[in-house]
């Protein structure tokens, strides 16, 4: 088209030529600017500055995602569905039958409740040669530890859900 730059955004082809830069695309109909200038952005977007489209996305800027209240005792939608588990139960399961896991088969931890009962009944059995004896009071430490940190609401379910 022409042989030297004409202004900004011209480029120069293969064949020596300066050309001009392509025109911009007209944004589509439902980017249109509103007729109201006192229109609100959407929520997580900047301001509305004037003569500019309502509605026109942002892409250097996420919208903010505000969480959604749930119905008393079910957890948010990324831990599952579900009634929460009881603190007090989990705790009176800790304190009462702790030695059997049964406060972990409770949380959904089958786990580390079969580790404890397969440590309770090899415990018991082994007791008399002194090693079980070793056994049942590590045991009974993990239980205690166990039931201070539920009862100070430090353990959650299986699915990461806080205890209710």
């Amino acid at each position: 088209m022409s042989e030297a730059p004409q202004g900004p955004g011209w480029w120069l082809a293969s064949d020596g030529r300066y050309y001009p830069p392509a025109p911009m695309p007209s944004p589509p109909a439902e980017y249109a600017p509103t007729p109201y200038p006192h229109a609100a952005a959407p929520v997580g977007y900047p301001p509305v500055q004037a003569g500019h489209p309502v509605g026109y996305p942002y892409p250097s800027q996420p919208p903010v995602f505000v969480p959604v209240p749930v119905p008393y005792g079910y957890g948010p939608v990324a831990y599952g569905y579900g009634p929460l588990k009881s603190k007090a139960a989990a705790a009176l399961l800790a304190f009462f039958l702790g030695g059997t896991g049964a406060h972990n088969f409770y949380l959904g931890k089958t786990g580390l409740g079969v580790l404890q009962l397969c440590m309770l009944i090899f415990g018991v059995l082994t007791s008399w040669l002194g090693i079980g004896l070793i056994i049942l009071a590590v045991q009974s430490v993990w239980v205690l530890i166990e039931f201070i940190v539920i009862i100070a609401g430090g353990i959650r379910d299986s699915q990461g859900r806080p205890l209710g």
